[in-house]
């Protein structure tokens, strides 16, 4: 958890609120020094105040151990000096309130559409939180020994208890120790590659931390953690304070925690009589000898939650005597959920204690005994086993176990799982171990996969890890693979290779296509061509790459069919038995899931005796969620066998359960004889386009689930609820429904929620004459009451049980889903929701294997279509399981932990998240090439050229200014603020072809400098103008041309050119990969690759460079835009967009900008103005308010409509069904406002892709009018021209000195030129001042240049002055319009049949007045344009009538005065 500035004072309440008010006696025993004292008044309580820790204390005058006030606290924790209150480095961003964010942001960004406006207002609401002020690093005990500490303080054995405490306590501080010597922090710009920060890293030594220790849980049930507030700054070499570089710490989190958990261990057993012990799903140690119902019953945070909506809904029910309705029940789950949540109470700990032990009748001398007498057992079974070989036995379970759970995996994870199979005693050797394991040559075939650096980085560039300094400390072991892993997955995609089968010929599938026609089967072509392509192929493994919802399974049918006429043989395969019995259906034939395939073909099994007949097909479903190993031995049996194996998945969608990756790898290297992307499983032709875009990761496919209502945010009450009635209502009108959870126990939760509002209160036992509905038959494995009505989904494979009978003669699968109808002498009945048909068990049964299956995870739905779905997670998987909807409601706002930070964030937000933590499982082998690749990512050549040429031209620069200029003013230059710019002007020029000797000499040699206060600063902006003002000698082609002028320049010269030459194989390579697949941006801008082999290579080389950009700036595919242009301290990313722009077609040249006027820049800004205030109307959130709308008033009008035959007289049923009409009709008129928006919205899209070049036109006139200094959004002001009419003598001199002075002690600087007698002295608004006088200087005189320099011919003018021709977009508007208005009058027709005539004839109106108004504009446009020419010619005119007035500004310029 992070934690924003103002986080601090709720984590000082967090303590105050654990201590309560009798900690008073021992805080301030604590402030005295007396640690004893301190530690004995907080016995009772058993709670401490906050404490400082760590190693960069010192530094600020603090100390370990010391109990901060508040005042000290509260300033650390929002990076401030604990002394001054002044800022630690850059003060931390604190941002204003949204709507002032929101406005400052659109000013900002100029003349945009409301597309783009909307886009910047989800960027706002996305980094609305402000900087990083701390992070909050929280470390909780087992749930075992927070029992153990409370037992122990309720039976009175202090001691013990304070020994438990302090175990935890030095625990924390053991871990985080660990955590003070990987911690980085970044100096500079920062770019990223491949999911890595590229820049330079600076390791640190320590770090601030504040210790707050609870003992209990909002619940008021024990729970013994610490929050460790780390404070987000840390000292760099250079004395500077920055930020802590938080990424660096992921590859280390998991050892962390392991650490500490294994210390506690250690401490407790050295400490106490208890003992611990690796539970069997080996994710934790806990206490051996606790109850472990107790443990169960030690948290109530769920059964508060249903006692207080149980407790309202009683209420409403005794006050108004009939059921809540759906909104009022929405209503009641919101206080439920709010009451329940009561912060902690100020009662202390030990009062809490003593009530937990009372409500759950808990004897504590009992238990503590129980304990310990455990404790007692364990020691007599241990033995001392020989260190060495339990290590090395530790190692190698570790690396077994780590690499049967994923394909890849780092050091922290082997780290941690090293300490689980070591005794707690041993556990600081495991991070040591793990090192070991994982170092070069090391003996356990551990194969580093991470990156390399760039070959040759001068020792200037190297940091104490002996690596680039630009390289993120979090790749440090980061990904490793065991050596027989990647053999196992060369295996794999070896045999697949291996040509079993005959192919079909082109004949045979010519006829094959006819028979399809002939029996007008409605097989798609895309799908035809997936069938046909495996029939031709030889391989013994195919794969077919099949998104959601494309036909996947109708496929699979055609394909067995197809290999049957030919005599073979079809077994059709997957990881789970529902999927297979799935595909089976399909495809008929054998049905085995995959693990009774392997037992009863497989080559390594011995009890496997059977052979496939030759020319065998596996049709294996479901492959992304198969493991490697279990894909390569499949491929073994048909390798084997003379049997071919076709892998159908989706790598987009669930991974395997262990190390997998398996299908993608296949598909990269064999590649697929199909990528089925046509969805057809939707009904809306938008919602097929958007799901494939989102599957590809691409989240822009938001904007239009947004635009239809599909997207809804809120507290976790709020949307659970309304979750809640979409699905009931959707079940109660008919139609299949899903409603997706996170988890098992979120499902298990919902699925009580769902159960209550179908049946009600469920009814034990059977009555007679009572209806079954509602009656409960018993339990199911999720802890709910199953009840006669219910749908339950079976757990277990069942294929031959006591007591069970299945009509059909088919087992019971995992994840079927069966509904609970009656009952007779045999037991119960159920249904089958696949086929029908009728299954009968006993009802002991359904403890053991069945549970609610109303919600389920995303692995329930995995395969499955229903006509809606309704998600609680975010996800490509649960966003595509429902035919006609699917609609995600997530928990937006929530406390950040047990003591109710309130936390907010956006829906977008939570499906980024998702996407960027979760991604596609990738096989070792792809993950090894993608690093291999990710050596040569643009972005790493970008951060090794932006670190090395800032070196070589640093050096550069102070040897050039030291020969001209002398070594004193080198030594000034780099103690000089205006230095990095200097340097960064110098480099621009070097980089484009400039001789930046030649440069820097023609800049101190323009004008004397003996009178400048910023040296440097003088120095840049001259060298500005030199480049603006000259062209340079060798115009640079690649980035080998930018680094030739400085590659003679030592080690480090030669190393950047070495990055040039692979920045130019890069894009060389790139352009490659664009020609072979040509994505939709590529065809857009470039077109197809032409056939002439020189055509060809200019087409690759653009492409790359265009390619080169978008991975640079780490744009998708799916986005067309380079984007706008980077900003100017980004060199590197600045040149390698002007030639990606400049590949594209795309004007680059700023010349061309500043050469206009301001007046035809204005005219460009007002165009577009113009253009966008005519525009179609901006409706999208009102589209999916409407749809939404539309879609609540349904449910609301279902769930009442169910509610009537329930009503208890006539009057309450007419009352219930005259709501119910009320319902429906809105639900109408939503829906035809919906129809009327979609049409706006269409015309809208249209008219912004008209319009593009108008904007971008706009948008860098608005640049150059704000790089030249104008006031946008008010009066112009006339520039200030003083300082181009000194007083000189005859011959040009200064009639008096001018001595330049700066006053820097008032808040904002101001140059004073004084002059012998009157002057001028003007304020500025920068403190900059050195550069602003020149700037003023340079704008005007280099406009009177332009102006006067030469005549200009009137149809040169014309040339230049495109801006001010006649508009003719006019007649385009308003067609624009006039379609705009048909389309309204066309839904006002269908609007008056449903009694909204009035609505559609205001429309109409709206749209006449728009229309009038617009033929206005445009003739008070065409008289303002024709004032504007008139007034043109005749300055035009002036101009060449006076030749003599440009020969004196010259000279006004030759002796112009200088400020320094």
């Amino acid at each position: 958890m992070t934690g924003h500035p103002g986080a601090a004072e709720y984590l000082w309440e967090a303590q105050a609120c654990a201590e309560g008010q009798e900690l008073d006696e021992a805080q301030l025993a604590a402030t005295q020094g007396d640690s004893a004292g301190y530690y004995a008044a907080a016995a009772e309580q058993g709670e401490a105040p906050g404490r400082l820790a760590g190693a960069m204390l010192p530094r600020l005058g603090l100390r370990d151990g010391q109990v901060p006030d508040k005042d000290t606290a509260l300033r650390l924790l929002r990076c401030q000096d604990p002394t001054t209150g002044e800022a630690l480095g850059r003060a931390l961003r604190t941002p204003p309130p949204r709507d002032e964010r929101l406005r400052k942001a659109l000013r900002e960004a100029g003349d945009v559409s409301a597309e783009e406006a909307a886009a910047i207002a989800r960027r706002i609401d996305r980094t609305g939180r402000g900087g990083v002020a701390f992070y909050d690093v929280t470390f909780a005990a087992p749930k075992s020994v927070s029992v153990y500490y409370a037992l122990l303080r309720e039976a009175g054995q202090h001691e013990l208890a304070d020994a438990v405490l302090s175990a935890h306590d030095e625990a924390v501080h053991y871990a985080m120790a660990y955590l003070e010597q990987h911690t980085w922090t970044r100096v500079g710009s920062h770019g990223r590659a491949a999911g890595a920060s590229t820049g330079r890293m600076e390791q640190v030594d320590g770090l601030i931390r504040l210790h707050f220790q609870h003992s209990t849980s909002r619940g008021r049930d024990p729970h013994l953690h610490t929050h460790v507030g780390t404070v987000n700054r840390v000292q760099c070499a250079d004395g500077r304070w920055r930020a802590v570089h938080g990424a660096a710490w992921k590859p280390h989190k998991a050892a962390v925690s392991a650490r500490y958990e294994a210390r506690l261990a250690e401490l407790i057993e050295q400490r106490t009589p208890a003992r611990l012990a690796v539970r069997e799903d080996g994710m934790a140690r806990e206490i051996i000898g606790l109850d472990p119902e107790l443990l169960d019953a030690s948290s109530q945070r769920a059964e508060q939650v249903a006692a207080a909506r149980e407790r309202f809904l009683v209420q409403f029910r005794e006050r108004h005597g009939r059921e809540p309705s759906p909104r009022e029940r929405r209503r009641i789950d919101r206080l439920a959920g709010l009451e329940s949540r009561d912060r902690k109470r100020g009662d202390g700990p030990a009062q809490q204690y003593r009530e937990w032990t009372q409500r759950l009748a808990v004897d504590p001398a009992e238990q503590v005994a129980a304990i310990h007498e455990a404790g007692a057992a364990a020691d007599f079974w241990r033995t001392a086993p020989e260190m060495t070989e339990l290590e090395r036995a530790a190692v190698r379970a570790a690396l077994a176990q780590v690499q049967a759970e994923s394909s890849t995996w780092d050091v922290g994870v082997l780290t941690a799982t090293i300490a689980m199979h070591l005794p707690p005693e041993r556990v600081e050797r495991a991070a040591e171990l793990a090192r070991e394991a994982t170092a070069e040559g090391n003996e356990f075939g551990v194969v580093d996969l991470t990156r390399r650096d760039v070959p040759g980085t001068p020792d200037d560039l190297l940091d104490e890890r002996r690596r680039p300094v630009w390289r993120d400390p979090a790749l440090d072991g980061a990904m490793y693979a065991l050596a027989d892993h990647l053999s196992a997955e060369s295996q794999l995609v070896a045999a697949a290779r291996t040509a079993t089968v005959t192919p079909w010929t082109d004949d045979e599938v010519a006829a094959l296509r006819a028979q399809w026609r002939q029996a007008g089967d409605t097989i798609s072509d895309q799908q035809a061509a997936a069938v046909c392509g495996v029939l031709q192929s030889p391989r013994a493994g195919d794969v077919l790459v099949a998104a959601a919802g494309t036909g996947k399974s109708y496929l699979a049918g055609r394909l067995a069919a197809a290999w049957r006429s030919r005599g073979g043989e079809v077994i059709s395969t997957a990881t789970s038995q529902i999927a297979t019995s799935v595909l089976a259906a399909e495809t008929g034939g054998t049905a085995l899931n995959v693990t009774r395939l392997l037992q009863t073909y497989g080559p390594d099994n011995p009890r496997a005796g059977h052979r496939l007949p030759p020319g065998s097909l596996i049709l294996l479903d479901e492959a992304n969620m198969t493991s490697t190993d279990q894909l390569r031995r499949v491929q073994q049996i048909a390798q084997r066998d003379g049997a071919k194996v076709v892998f159908f998945g989706d790598p987009a969608q669930l991974g395997a359960v262990g190390a997998g990756g398996g299908l993608e790898l296949m598909a990269q290297e064999l590649g697929t004889v199909a990528q089925l992307d046509e969805v057809r499983r939707f009904d809306a032709d938008w919602e097929r386009d958007a799901s494939v875009r989102l599957r590809d990761g691409d989240l822009s496919a938001l904007d239009d689930y947004e635009r239809h209502g599909r997207l809804h945010g809120g507290t976790r009450e709020a949307m659970v609820s309304a979750a809640v009635d979409r699905y009931v209502a959707a079940v109660l009108s008919g139609r299949s429904a899903a409603l997706i959870t996170a988890t098992n126990t979120e499902a298990a939760e919902i699925n009580a929620r769902v159960q209550e509002r179908l049946h009600g209160q469920v009814r034990h036992g059977i009555e007679e004459g009572a209806p079954l509905r509602g009656t409960a038959v018993g339990y199911g494995m999720d802890g709910n009451l199953i009840a006669f009505g219910d749908r339950i989904q079976w757990r277990v494979n069942t294929y031959d049980y006591e007591g069970f009978h299945a009509e059909n003669g088919q087992p019971l699968i995992n994840r079927e889903f069966l509904t609970v109808d009656g009952y007779d002498q045999q037991g119960l009945i159920l249904t089958r929701e696949s086929d029908g048909t009728r299954v009968q068990l006993m009802p002991h049964l359904l403890a053991e294997r069945a549970q609610l299956g109303y919600a389920g995870t995303e692995h329930a739905y995995e395969g499955v279509t229903v006509d809606e779905a309704h998600t609680l997670t975010p996800g490509y998987v649960a966003m595509t399981r429902g035919r006609h909807l699917n609609e995600a409601w997530l928990t937006t706002v929530e406390s950040g932990d047990e003591h109710g930070e309130q936390v907010q964030t956006t829906v977008r937000n939570l499906f980024e998240q998702r996407f960027s933590e979760e991604g596609q499982t990738r096989a070792a082998l792809q993950a090894w090439s993608e690093e291999l690749d990710a050596e040569r990512h643009a972005a790493t050549m970008a951060a090794a050229w932006q670190q090395t040429s800032t070196l070589v031209m640093r050096d550069a620069m102070m040897d050039a200014i030291g020969a001209h200029l002398g070594w004193d003013a080198a030594d000034r230059v780099s103690t000089e603020r205006g230095q990095e710019r200097l340097q960064a002007a110098l480099t621009q020029a070097a980089m484009r072809g400039y001789d930046y000797d030649r440069v820097l000499r023609q800049a101190i040699e323009a004008r004397p400098l003996d009178r400048v206060d910023d040296l440097a600063a003088v120095l840049a902006h001259r060298v500005q103008r030199v480049m603006d003002t000259t062209a340079p000698e060798r115009p640079a082609q690649s980035w080998q041309d930018r680094a030739a002028g400085l590659a003679e320049r030592g080690p480090a010269g030669r190393f950047l050119a070495r990055v040039g030459r692979l920045w130019d194989e890069r894009v060389v390579e790139l352009g490659r990969r664009v020609r072979d697949r040509l994505p939709a941006w590529a065809a857009a801008q470039l077109g197809a690759p032409p056939e002439d082999a020189e055509q060809a290579r200019e087409w690759t080389l653009r492409a790359g460079r265009i390619a080169a950009y978008r991975e640079q700036a780490g744009i998708s595919d799916a986005l067309p835009s380079l984007g706008a242009r980077p900003h100017d301290a980004d060199l590197a990313q600045q040149l390698a967009w002007q030639d990606a722009a400049l590949a594209a077609g795309r004007p680059v040249d700023e010349s061309e900008y500043h050469a206009l006027p301001d007046s035809d820049l204005e005219a460009m800004r007002a165009r577009w103005q113009t253009l966008s205030a005519a525009a179609p109307a901006y409706v999208e959130p009102e589209l999916g308010l409407a749809y939404d709308a539309q879609r609540q008033a349904e449910t609301d009008a279902a769930l009442l409509r169910a509610a009537i035959q329930d009503a208890a007289t006539p009057e309450e049923r007419q009352e219930l069904q005259r709501r119910v009409e009320q319902l429906e009709q809105e639900a109408a008129v939503a829906a035809s406002r919906a129809a009327v928006l979609e049409d706006l919205h269409r015309v809208r899209t249209e008219w912004i892709a008209a319009h593009e070049a108008d904007q971008d036109a706009a948008l860098e006139a608005e640049r150059e009018l704000r790089r030249r200094g104008r006031v946008l959004d008010g009066p112009q002001q006339e520039p200030e021209q003083g300082e181009l009419f000194a007083i000189v003598d005859e011959d040009g001199q200064l009639v008096a000195d001018c001595e330049t002075t700066v006053d820097r002690g008032a808040e904002d600087a101001r140059v004073v030129c004084a002059l012998q007698g009157p002057h001028l002295q003007r304020d500025h608004d920068t403190a900059t001042e050195v550069e602003r006088a020149e700037d003023e200087e340079a704008e005007v005189d280099d406009r009177q240049i332009e102006l006067f320099a030469v005549q200009a011919a009137p149809e040169d003018v014309a040339r230049q002055q495109p801006v001010v021709s006649e508009l003719t977009e006019d007649q385009a508007v308003d067609q624009v319009h006039i379609d705009a208005r048909a389309a309204w009058e066309a839904h006002r027709r269908a609007e008056a049949a449903q009694q909204t005539l009035a609505e559609a004839q205001v429309r109409a109106r709206y749209a006449e007045e728009m229309l009038a108004r617009r033929a206005e504009e445009r003739a008070a446009r065409q008289a303002e344009e024709e004032a504007e020419r008139a007034a043109r010619r005749a300055r035009d005119e002036a101009q060449r009538d006076e030749p003599e007035q440009i020969a004196d500004r010259q000279q006004d310029r030759e002796s112009e005065l200088e400020l320094f």
